[in-house]
């Protein structure tokens, strides 16, 4: 048997993010592809550009995929609710 090292036809399959909570960098994996990510952020921008209710669910799966993994430490750690972007 061999290991199949192939990626998916969608391109890479998850989103690794590095986090630093109390000046220690953290790792987290999140499963999903580049294409289906991408497609959330598009439709986010586009139903905010046209301020529609619709946002909510894209925003909360932004969510779901791109903090949800780390809330219980940033909680732990005493962070308060706050949003910030970062553009490369």
């Amino acid at each position: 048997m061999g290991v199949n090292n192939q990626r998916s036809p969608s391109g890479p399959y998850r989103l690794e993010l590095l986090v630093s909570i109390d000046g220690l960098i953290r790792h987290y994996s999140v499963d999903v592809d580049a294409v289906s990510l991408a497609g959330e952020v598009t439709e986010l921008r586009e139903l905010l550009e046209i301020v529609e209710q619709g946002y909510l669910n894209a925003g909360q799966q932004l969510y779901d995929w791109v903090v949800a993994p780390y809330t219980s430490e940033l909680v732990s750690a005493g962070a308060e609710k706050r949003a910030a972007v970062v553009a490369s």
